[in-house]
């Protein structure tokens, strides 16, 4: 992420500075295929997409 604002939690009025954030999932999927299933039904953007009709 690129700056942590878009939580509703955090005031903006408090914020010194605009810091972004890395996020890890840990799942217990088997394979990347299933991995990435998970992810995608969560509704999570990714850049390099493979195709839908897989």
């Amino acid at each position: 992420m690129k700056e942590q604002i878009i939580f509703p939690e955090i005031s903006i009025d408090k914020i010194k500075g605009i810091s972004g954030m890395d996020i890890t999932f840990v799942t217990t999927a088997e394979n990347d295929e299933q991995s990435y299933e998970l992810l995608r039904a969560f509704g999570m953007p990714f850049a390099n997409a493979k195709k839908e009709a897989e």
